[in-house]
């Protein structure tokens, strides 16, 4: 559901020291969103992308909390789909060289835990 209603907060220090984030919020639809970030330069540039994006009257998913374009297209296919599965095959005789530990495909560095779970690896001995 696409959204206009946007407010937003000041950005906000949590933490003190070398531990110290900065939280921008707003929300979209009614719906309040963060996100963090370890540089206050960080936080400010995001903002002002999200202000951006209203001063050019995209509208928001809010769901998301993000502007439309922002919003990949990974995360629409999981909307619609659900995760999908692994099309990578793991070859039986490689000589261990290309076989990630736990039964993770090598070729799956960086997918989420519920993609990983839906993984059939095809070929293990």
């Amino acid at each position: 559901m696409d959204s206009y209603d946007i407010r937003f907060w000041d950005i906000k220090m949590t933490g003190n020291g070398t531990a110290a984030r900065y939280r921008v919020r707003w929300a979209a639809g009614g719906r309040e969103h963060c996100k963090s970030f370890k540089a206050r330069p960080l936080a400010d540039g995001f903002l002002t992308e999200l202000k951006d994006a209203v001063r050019g009257r995209r509208p928001f998913d809010a769901r998301t909390g993000l502007p439309e374009a922002e919003v990949t297209e990974d995360e629409a296919v999981m909307d619609r789909m659900g995760p999908k599965p692994c099309t990578h095959a793991r070859i039986a005789d490689d000589g261990g060289r290309k076989r990630a530990s736990n039964g993770v495909c090598a070729g799956q560095r960086g997918v989420t835990r519920a993609e990983r779970a839906a993984c059939k690896t095809v070929g293990s001995a």
